[in-house]
């Protein structure tokens, strides 16, 4: 994406983001909106909150946990950036929580799909800190399909 400009302006443009509450308060009236928009409509409501390559439980710093990779070379402050995007998408899921406890809508947590794989099995799983590859895509299409009953099922809790 070479209009994002360097990892480090993303980082840096994502920090402001995560630091400035109002972003996420209209993020949260926006979500608030569209199962609004999908009810009034007959739709049944679905979010799914996307993984990312970097594991919740990171025990390394960043840039240890990239070191000898691809992205290591990439930019000095690589896994920086994916801890504060992944930040991001905590925040933007903690709203999408909070207004699934109001509005009683389905809330898919595929960040889950990816738990418990070390450095090199999530490694055959992206092309990036973000991006599934096909196998991560796979894995992530039936985790999604896991979490809905077959139609002649008993109806269960995500």
């Amino acid at each position: 994406h070479p209009f994002l400009e360097t990892r480090e302006e993303i980082r840096h443009q994502q920090e402001r983001i995560n630091a400035d509450p109002a972003v996420f308060d209209e993020y949260e009236e926006l979500v608030r909106a569209c199962v609004e928009l999908c009810q009034r409509a007959g739709s049944i409501p679905v979010f799914v909150i996307p993984p990312g390559n970097l594991p919740q439980e990171l025990s390394l710093s960043p840039r240890e946990y990239f070191k000898g990779s691809a992205q290591e070379h990439r930019a000095p402050d690589y896994g920086e950036m994916c801890q504060v995007v992944n930040h991001t998408r905590d925040l933007s899921a903690e709203r999408i929580f909070r207004v699934q406890k109001e509005m009683n809508f389905t809330v898919v947590d595929a960040r889950r799909a990816f738990e418990g794989l070390d450095y090199t099995a999530r490694q055959a799983l992206f092309y990036d800190e973000m991006h599934p590859s096909a196998a991560g895509n796979q894995r992530l299409a039936e985790f999604i399909c896991q979490q809905f009953p077959a139609p002649d099922a008993t109806p269960r809790k995500l």
